[in-house]
């Protein structure tokens, strides 16, 4: 999987040197690189609001599905009623979980960029790996095996805390030509070296730093907030008590897990998360305006509900009869004809048809008295 985070920080390595060449400013130039992925990302986005629209517009129907199973309890009629709510949001081609497949597709471009973020010496710098493991020796006074363990960013700070010229140390071939060398870091220090985005916040050494962690708690807080806000009508269509706890809490322990990672690793990574959380923001609030979530009252839901009562109560027209065939008499033509019934009682019953013999008739003994 390391090649695949490379790819994608070979990509995004470039922005982020040619913002710090144009401002001067690492971060300034942070900002800038997470605004440009903020818009690159932007076709996700629209395609997660266009899921929400679709998500909205379901509220109505599933409201008179859970209004059919109120006040029941019993495990068989939840089973039911979250079956009937599943089966329209397939029929309507929405999914609850459409939304985590482009976050799967992100994934590996969000920790390549995560990766130019915490190594300014590789993909801002350019730096080969054996001077990487020049300077590794200098500023430690040991050899590195695994270059993936430095911490790049705290590499810069131990290289101002130590004075030591970054342009002193160079990979020269084996006349002494200098094959490489770096001319300058980037100034990782704010407010006059009040903090340091290099270093790690640590809550046992106060200092200004600590700005960091509590920011990215309170900007990923607010922009879970308002995320969740502008979706709460796709989210209403969908919701169960058990989902509403757990947005809840997640509104909670996702910001809380921002906190303890950003006393992991150096500041600079923090600020992106801070930088990442103002853009979620103004982003959920342009596309809200761009592309509303449609709402519905409780009255609009009732007259809904109305209008599927009178349209399933109004009489159906009667249904056309068969057309049968001009040259074939069904069976069941043929039996309800009354006198095809039985050939032969039709026989008896008209003896003169079909060369039947016709009987003489029965005489009166009383006419032959007479007679005689």
């Amino acid at each position: 999987m390391d090649f695949i985070f490379d790819f994608f920080a070979s990509i995004f390595q470039y922005p982020m040197m040619w913002f710090y060449n144009l401002t001067g400013n690492y971060l300034l130039a942070l900002l800038l690189f997470t605004l440009l992925v903020k818009i690159i990302f932007i076709p996700f986005a629209i395609k997660q609001q266009k899921t929400q629209i679709k998500g909205a517009k379901l509220r109505p129907k599933i409201a008179l599905i859970k209004k059919k199973y109120k006040g029941r309890k019993d495990p068989e009629a939840a089973r039911q009623k979250q079956m009937e709510i599943m089966e329209l949001q397939q029929k309507e081609g929405y999914s609850v979980f459409g939304g985590c497949f482009q976050l799967l597709l992100q994934l590996p471009v969000l920790l390549g960029i995560y990766r130019v973020v915490q190594k300014p010496f590789s993909y801002m710098l350019n730096v080969s790996q054996d001077l990487l493991r020049k300077i590794c020796l200098v500023v430690t006074g040991n050899e590195v095996t695994d270059l993936n363990s430095v911490n790049q960013l705290t590499l810069i700070k131990q290289l101002s805390d130590k004075g030591i010229d970054i342009s002193t140390i160079t990979l020269t071939d084996a006349n002494g030509n200098i094959l490489e060398q770096i001319t300058g870091l980037p100034d990782t220090t704010l407010f006059g070296g009040a903090i340091n985005l290099a270093d790690t916040p640590n809550v046992t050494v106060f200092s200004w730093i600590l700005l960091i962690p509590v920011l990215t708690f309170l900007f990923s807080y607010l922009s879970m907030k308002i995320i969740r806000k502008m979706n709460a009508p796709a989210m209403a269509a969908a919701s169960t008590p058990e989902t509403e706890m757990s947005n809840k809490i997640m509104e909670f322990t996702m910001p809380l897990m921002s906190v303890f990672f950003s006393f992991m690793v150096p500041a600079a990574v923090g600020c992106y998360w801070i930088f990442n959380s103002i853009f979620s923001i103004l982003q959920s609030l342009v596309l809200a305006k761009l592309m509303p979530l449609p709402t519905y009252t409780e009255e609009e839901i009732r007259q809904y509900e109305k209008e599927l009562k009178a349209s399933h109560s109004r009489p159906q027209s009667a249904p056309r009869p068969a057309i049968r065939s001009r040259h074939h008499i069904d069976d069941d033509d043929y039996d309800a004809l009354p006198e095809k019934k039985d050939p032969q009682k039709n026989h008896a019953q008209n003896p003169g048809k079909n060369g039947g013999i016709q009987p003489s008739p029965v005489r009166d003994e009383s006419d032959k008295n007479r007679n005689n």
